[in-house]
């Protein structure tokens, strides 16, 4: 399947390599994943445009419900959606964003959140979609370079004592974004290294807003006590990381904190007197990770995700009718996500079921999760389309096609498809 993956990929940030993580996990399953920068598109039109480009996208997928999943309300082939943390903790609160990022949502086959917060949250301020949105927490790589000097990391910074070694180093790890508030914590280090200069904070993380960054660069240069490193591979910061005293956060919103969690595999130092303690704090956070982000879970999930895809079962299937069958209207309709293929042929005639509810007609006994194997000649057939992607849940609609009874070869029962 050739699936198109959109994201916010400025260079050395945690969705950059977040989004990396996740094509490769899709890629891994035999798929071609082109991961795209959502800036590159003005307008829906524009990833409509490329979705048809031969050879056609089967697939899309979208990291941040506004930033990149309005990007695709007008493909023609379904998506699913990730979301990012600052769509559902902040954008919600702008009406106009929210209005769209639920378009989003209800179109959406599926939908991602990092924690189970994320996704209350989203039910709470969007739709309740919960049959579609799925908890899976962020896989954590460990990666550290083997030629990184501590010492050297620190004096390119801007620390000029001696001995390093005896420095209580704090690492502020985030991108230069208002949303991650770099300097809500610069004063307060300050006045804390006038009173005893070997505790000094760092800041390390790419420059994003050009404002907020000439800001943070001016208040360092003034300030004693705070630097500004130069952003850094994700190799050399698991190294700064494991070598510092501590890693701190001071996100005004956060979708899940990977520097903190990579932090916990590393095993920092702690600010705990206590050796006991410190060694348990230490052991648990590393293997709260294991157990909750590994990327083996991670991996799994996304995979499955995308195997099997109903519509991609249903095209095959569909295009198999259509040698013998010119239908002027085709609607595949699939049961609840993950759950089994439910297609449905009723002969009956129309009238019958338009404008009920399909629970309604399950009450009624007129819903089966089998595919009809016989279609005698000229029966008007009824789709019923149940599916969570679709955004008209419950809607039954009608084709007054004939149907040969020739065709009947060409209809199989769930679980044998062409």
């Amino acid at each position: 399947m050739k699936i198109l993956f959109l994201a916010c990929l400025s260079p050395k940030t945690g969705n950059h390599t977040t989004a990396e993580r996740i094509r490769s996990h899709i890629e891994s399953a035999g798929h071609t994943c082109e991961l795209r920068d959502a800036a590159d598109f003005q307008s829906p039109a524009e990833v409509a445009n490329l979705i048809s480009r031969n050879p056609p996208f089967e697939a899309a997928l979208a990291i941040h419900l506004f930033r990149a999943g309005r990007l695709l309300l007008d493909i023609q082939v379904p998506f699913g959606v990730i979301f990012g943390g600052t769509d559902i903790n902040e954008d919600v609160k702008v009406e106009k964003k929210r209005v769209v990022m639920e378009q989003v949502l209800l179109k959406a086959r599926f939908a991602v959140a990092f924690t189970d917060k994320l996704k209350e949250e989203a039910e709470l301020f969007l739709l309740s979609q919960s049959s579609k949105i799925y908890v899976q927490p962020q896989g954590i790589r460990s990666e550290v370079t083997e030629n990184f000097c501590w010492t050297d990391f620190l004096r390119s910074s801007g620390l000029s004592s001696e001995p390093v070694d005896e420095l209580r180093v704090f690492l502020l790890v985030c991108g230069l974004r208002r949303v991650k508030d770099p300097l809500y914590l610069l004063h307060v280090f300050s006045e804390w290294h006038c009173e005893n200069p070997l505790n000094v904070l760092v800041i390390i993380g790419p420059k994003i807003d050009p404002v907020l960054t000439a800001e943070v660069e001016a208040f360092v240069q003034r300030t004693a006590g705070v630097f500004l490193a130069q952003e850094r591979s994700q190799q050399e910061l698991h190294a700064a990381m494991k070598r510092c005293s501590a890693v701190v956060n001071s996100s005004v919103s956060e979708g899940m904190s990977a520097a903190i969690l990579e932090e916990f595999v590393h095993q920092s130092q702690r600010l705990l007197s206590d050796p006991a303690l410190r060694e348990r704090v230490v052991r648990n956070g590393k293997l709260y990770v294991e157990e909750c982000h590994g990327l083996k879970q991670e991996r799994e999930t996304y995979q499955q995700l995308w195997m099997p895809w109903p519509f991609s079962l249903g095209e095959c299937w569909r295009s198999n009718v259509e040698k013998v069958v010119n239908w002027t209207l085709f609607l595949l309709l699939v049961g609840e996500w993950m759950d089994s293929l439910c297609i449905g042929l009723f002969l009956m005639e129309p009238t019958q079921l338009i404008g009920e509810s399909v629970t309604e007609a399950r009450q009624l006994g007129l819903l089966d999760k089998e595919a009809v194997l016989s279609v005698p000649m000229s029966m008007t057939v009824v789709v019923v389309w149940e599916s969570c992607w679709t955004g008209l849940p419950g809607t039954l609609i009608t084709s007054s096609a004939s149907v040969p009874s020739h065709t009947q070869s060409c209809l199989c029962p769930v679980g044998s498809w062409p």
